[in-house]
């Protein structure tokens, strides 16, 4: 169980509150889809038919010089195959049909509120839930305060330099150029230039993590002692008297010589 932190001004109802106490690494249970499981199998038998037709283990990661090229689509037809993996593809596929088609009971780890709470956190667009920062506390902030904090980090201009605007096409510019020659002068393969010119290519996403273990920390510190202090004022015969903890420190460092030990020790010698 997490604790919870809010920072801002939405109300958690006790359904938010039990699905952010099991943290954010929390997987509810998945139904399977069958299409993704047949996709998987088809994908699995083509690796099989792949490996008897090219004669060599395709499973196994082979190894390339650079590693820059795309991704194949091509699959061995049937006619190239033989009977046996034939059978075993149908074999498979029977299975799989006959699998999706009977009832079996699933238990849930979540319920039905459950689901409607992760859904509604999902849709808020008010704030923003992360984890803190090296332990396990859930912070919820308001998305202007998360904004301000992220553009308060990026003011460093010892990390960070401003640019006029998105550099993605001009990026993209620059390696065309540089892979087109680099093709010219056969240096790179086509395949490399294929993988390296990229029409979508991926974009960097910027996110913080609140720092709130040590502040959260003291101010319970502090809200424990103010609770003392106010106890040890109501109830003043509960505080121990001045001077009592030095003298048990001081009896239990210097403590009574036992006379039967003595007596002992003369008899011994």
């Amino acid at each position: 169980m997490a604790p919870i932190f809010n920072l801002s001004r939405h109300r958690l109802p006790p359904d938010e509150i039990s699905v952010l106490s099991r943290t954010l690494s929390f997987v509810p249970t998945a139904r399977t889809n069958l299409f993704e499981v047949k996709l998987e199998i088809q994908r699995f038998l083509r690796k099989i038919r792949l490996n008897h037709f090219f004669g060599c283990d395709t499973l196994q990661p082979q190894i390339d010089v650079t590693g820059f090229r795309p991704l194949s689509t091509f699959t061995p037809p049937s006619h190239t195959m033989p009977s046996e993996i034939l059978a075993f593809e149908k074999m498979v596929m029977k299975d799989i049909d006959t699998l999706s088609k009977e009832k079996k009971y699933i238990k849930y780890n979540l319920t039905c509120n459950g689901s409607m709470a992760i859904k509604d956190l999902r849709n808020n667009t008010e704030v923003v839930i992360k984890s803190a920062h090296k332990c396990s506390r859930i912070v919820i902030q308001v998305v202007s305060d998360y904004r301000q904090e992220l553009l308060q980090q990026l003011s460093d201009t010892m990390c960070y330099k401003k640019i006029k605007g998105d550099p993605t096409e001009g990026h993209k510019i620059w390696i065309a150029k540089i892979t087109k020659k680099g093709l010219e002068w056969e240096f790179i393969s086509k395949k490399e230039h294929l993988f390296l010119n990229k029409e979508h290519p991926r974009l960097p996403v910027l996110y913080t993590l609140p720092k709130h273990s040590a502040s959260a920390s003291r101010a319970g510190a502090e809200q424990q002692a103010e609770r003392e202090a106010v106890c040890s004022t109501q109830h003043p015969s509960r505080s121990s008297p001045p001077g009592r903890g030095s003298s048990l420190k001081a009896e239990r460092s210097n403590p009574r010589p036992n006379p039967r030990r003595g007596a002992v020790e003369s008899l011994q010698q």
